[in-house]
């Protein structure tokens, strides 16, 4: 497949991608999206025997409907690989970050495109600042690699007790814009997601269909997301050479309807 004929099909085949809370979700959806457009996918968790099971998962996924853009679609081993990173060990924190860059970038004989962070625990927020310099070294730095946070809307439209998820998100924003510069020519960017099912949800036990319906009624569309969806803004932060310091929300509308 001829990338001049192609342009914007194959802006991510051959890349190297980093996604950081890649076991469920919207970091699974992400990891599935770029190697359906040719990518490497490296994906991080903080349990073993979850990380095993997504690798398994989207290896099989591959090996059964493998994508035309996939360059070696035989070596799933390359393609598909996982490492363990846990960024709430605050006194090694560092050092865990430092493992896996070196083990996404196969101790720097390979350097990252991309790096996307999905984690569902806001409070792992902090820690992964440190991340910044690291990263800016182990990666092409030019405008085609990028850096993606993920915060929320409940920092704009804040839920009853949501006060301290509100903060956080509204503090990583600010990050986004701060290291929008400081990584440059490198893009940072954040996408801001609104009510999307992932299996977060399941917690909410009986509750769950009920939760359901309340958050269909605060969106325009009248539906709730789907990681699936929320992955196109990730895509599209990965794939804009020219969006840095950006915020993209996908909520459905919710931000914008009247309460």
């Amino acid at each position: 497949m001829s990338s001049s004929t192609f342009k914007s099909l194959t802006k991510l085949q051959g890349a190297r991608v980093l996604v950081i809370g890649g076991t469920s979700g919207i970091g699974f959806a992400v990891a599935e999206s770029c190697l359906e457009y040719g990518a490497t996918v490296i994906v991080a968790g903080s349990n073993q025997d979850r990380l095993d099971k997504t690798v398994s998962r989207l290896r099989t996924a591959v090996a059964n409907n493998p994508s035309p853009l996939i360059l070696e679609p035989k070596d799933l081993s390359k393609l598909v690989l996982g490492k363990t990173c846990n960024l709430k060990d605050v006194p090694n924190v560092e050092a865990n970050i430092q493992g896996l860059l070196a083990f996404a970038t196969d101790s720097a004989a390979h350097q990252l495109d991309h790096v996307v962070f999905t984690a569902g625990d806001h409070l792992g927020l902090r820690p992964l600042s440190e991340i910044s310099t690291s990263f800016f070294h182990e990666s092409d730095q030019a405008a085609s690699s990028s850096y993606t946070l993920t915060g929320g809307i409940n920092a704009w439209r804040p839920s009853p007790n949501f006060s301290v998820y509100a903060s956080f998100g509204l503090q990583t924003e600010g990050l986004v814009h701060g290291l929008a510069v400081d990584m440059t020519p490198v893009r940072v960017n954040c996408v801001r997601p609104g009510a999307i099912v992932t299996e977060l949800w399941d917690g909410f036990g009986d509750a769950k269909e009920g939760m359901k319906e309340m958050y269909k009624k605060r969106t325009l569309t009248g539906t709730v997301g789907k990681p699936e969806e929320c992955a196109e803004s990730y895509l599209h932060m990965m794939k804009n050479s020219f969006a840095t310091g950006t915020v993209v929300t996908c909520d459905g509308g919710q931000m914008i309807k009247a309460a």
